[in-house]
């Protein structure tokens, strides 16, 4: 049996700070990774066309 719990987070505003910072910094390393990914796509693209 799967148990699953929903918790409702109700932050004041320094903590609406902080969470808005971590997310944003997910997003920025996740852009770096898809960016990182791409450049080795296409240079096996490059790589395969010689």
């Amino acid at each position: 049996m799967i148990r699953t719990e929903k918790v409702r987070l109700y932050p004041n505003r320094m903590m609406k700070k902080a969470l808005d910072d971590l997310c944003d910094y997910r997003r920025y390393c996740w852009n770096q990774g898809l960016a990182l990914w791409n450049d080795m796509y296409d240079e096996s693209l490059i790589m395969d066309d010689q």
